[in-house]
């Protein structure tokens, strides 16, 4: 639980953008490096821009600003 209430107050959720690709990228490989050596990650940013937002989006992407 967040107790300083002006973080909460700035967090903004939104349609991810083309823009955004490198940071949801590093969001993803983190996510898989916290859970550790099990987790294969093989993705590239070109993945997450060609599946995340390109014509044949494979997957469904939100960012926080």
């Amino acid at each position: 639980m967040v107790e300083n209430n002006d973080v909460q107050d700035n967090i903004v959720i939104r349609q991810a953008l083309k823009k955004d690709a490198e940071t949801v990228f590093k969001m993803i490989r983190s996510l898989a490096k916290y859970h550790g050596e099990g987790a294969e990650f093989r993705a590239t940013i070109e993945d997450v821009e060609r599946d995340g937002f390109g014509e044949l989006q494979k997957i469904g992407l939100c960012g926080l600003t």
